[in-house]
């Protein structure tokens, strides 16, 4: 009867750190978006927010893909792209994963960018599945790697390789790529271009004594930020063609095709400059993320109540924004998770139930959710974990009865 005791009240301090567990993890409370992704077709777009991607189809029908099911596999978000419709693309510090099963499982690329530290990605085409990576090594060269199958594989995009230098950034427009570094010893920055898509570089000489962080390239205009300002250069001659001083923090930058910057500052100011024709705007948006998808530029925001905007869009030759994408109610999660039955999502393993069942419920249920349903409640009903463990509990405890009757049975002469 002690053993008894004692594994019931092991099962319920378990149960009792495992709570707050679930009430620290991820949650929909609050959408900002921090990254926004097209495909080639433009059909799908992926937006990442705090507890993961909304995936947006041609229809407006919503995927969520948990933050926990890539953290799981290693991943760090600090990029994301599409490399095929509904298929995302995230790389970071660990190196590139890909999304499996619709975003059910995330994966490492294999070869040489697997665990790379990626410190700079360019998609050749936007949406497309020829991506570069500048990735920097503690144990051999620093170098551009490419994958030409949309995150599957990768492999040397050419040979460009420094041991002296460490690599720092990588922009680009189509096949022409700017990539930055610093001596090891030295400390100096250096740039390189190539335009040949990464097969080859050569030295770039720019009027900049100290350089800087590498924004963002088009056409022939190279963005740079030189400690609190913004400067833009031209490729073919190395000179400056323009100095910002923004008012505050840059919180996004973009560059268009060509040539001009968008960028948000932190005092809810979206602002845009050409450095050729000298046109420039401000708007009073508070932007978190910025993305180009032709010739329309796509703003991301910070969204509390289903309904509010989470993305808004200003077509070539409008004069207002219109909002693109509101924050869904509802969404669906991946369905390769329900083959699995089960998803990893803001630290609580919730039951995923089919779509469609044969019997309904004579009485509407509502789907309101703590979490603001990541756990599982919105799109798909959830077992909620409480529930889960009290019934392990009385389970538990009724085998240990009946484990310790049989046992005085055996005993007794």
């Amino acid at each position: 009867m002690s053993r008894m005791r004692t594994f019931s009240t092991a099962l319920l301090l378990a149960a009792l750190v495992l709570l707050p567990l679930v009430a620290r993890g991820q949650t929909t409370d609050m959408m900002t978006v921090e990254d926004i992704a097209f495909d080639e077709s433009g059909a799908t777009i992926a937006v990442r927010v705090e507890a993961g991607i909304l995936l947006h189809d041609a229809s407006d029908e919503v995927t969520f893909l948990c933050a926990s099911a890539w953290e799981t596999a290693g991943a760090e978000a600090q990029w994301l792209f599409q490399t095929g419709p509904g298929r995302p693309l995230l790389t970071g510090a660990q190196g590139p994963f890909l999304a499996l099963e619709s975003g059910c499982e995330w994966a490492r690329i294999s070869g040489p960018a697997d665990s790379a530290k990626v410190v700079g990605v360019h998609a050749i085409e936007p949406g497309g599945d020829a991506l570069l990576f500048a990735v920097s090594s503690g144990f051999g060269p620093d170098e551009i790697l490419r994958t030409d199958d949309g995150g599957f594989t990768s492999a040397s995009a050419g040979g460009f390789a420094q041991l002296d230098k460490n690599l720092t950034g990588l922009v680009g427009d189509g096949d022409t790529v700017v990539v930055s570094g610093v001596g090891v010893v030295s400390s100096a920055w250096v740039a390189w271009v190539s335009e040949d898509a990464g097969e080859s570089f050569a030295a770039l000489d720019l009027d900049t004594e100290e350089g800087g962080e590498l924004i963002g390239l088009g056409g022939q205009t190279l963005w740079l930020g030189e400690g609190a300002n913004l400067s833009a250069y031209d490729l073919q001659t190395g000179a400056q063609v323009m100095t910002l001083q923004p008012e505050g923090a840059s919180v996004a930058h973009m560059v268009t095709p060509d040539g001009a910057l968008w960028w948000a500052e932190s005092g809810g100011r979206l602002r845009y400059e050409d450095p050729h024709s000298g046109s420039g705007e401000s708007y009073d948006i508070a932007v978190t993320a910025l993305a180009q998808q032709g010739e329309s530029t796509w703003v991301g925001l910070q969204a509390e109540q289903p309904g509010d905007p989470l993305l808004m869009r200003l077509d070539s030759g409008a004069e207002s924004w219109s909002v693109a994408r509101h924050r869904p109610s509802v969404w669906s999660y991946p369905e390769g998770c329900q083959t699995l039955q089960a998803q990893q999502c803001a630290d609580d393993s919730a039951l995923l139930l089919p779509h469609e069942v044969d019997d309904p419920d004579p009485e509407p249920v509502a789907s309101t959710s703590p979490d603001g349903g990541c756990s599982g409640t919105s799109g798909a009903s959830g077992f909620p974990l409480e529930l889960y463990i009290f019934l392990m509990l009385g389970f538990a405890v009724r085998l240990l009865r009946a484990s310790s009757r049989n046992g005085s049975r055996s005993a007794s002469p």
